[in-house]
């Protein structure tokens, strides 16, 4: 009921199906595990979303995978752009070639409304 939704989060964390599967397998685990400590089913969704989030934050942090692009690149991109502006823009290809830690940075703040200003260091 909420693999396929859960695994898209992990997914847009980690950008790797296979590492997002196996964030999903072990937020499962944890979620059957702490059953018990989920209050209410109407939360359960929110509940099961926010141990998929920790332990996808988690799994970079272990990782140590996080890449940032140097400001003079994104720069030179954006002089680029008026050249070969395409019609469409392909946002998920976007989101992909995002380094890790920007796209970390973008998931908490858009989807997870979290203030980046007060983040862990990694």
């Amino acid at each position: 009921m909420f693999s396929a939704k859960m695994l898209a989060i992990a997914n847009s964390y980690v950008n790797n199906l296979h590492d997002a599967e196996d964030i999903l397998l072990n937020a499962f685990m944890k979620c059957f595990i702490k059953l018990d400590e989920c209050r209410d089913w109407n939360s359960f969704p929110f509940w099961l979303r926010k141990i998929v989030v920790n332990d996808s934050i988690s799994f970079i942090r272990k990782n140590k995978n996080i890449l940032y692009t140097d400001m003079e690149t994104a720069d030179e991109y954006s002089e680029n752009e008026d050249e070969d502006c395409p019609e469409q823009i392909n946002i998920e290809e976007i989101f992909t070639q995002m380094p890790v830690g920007y796209r970390l940075i973008f998931n908490l703040y858009v989807f997870e409304e979290k203030n980046t200003m007060r983040l862990p260091e990694f």
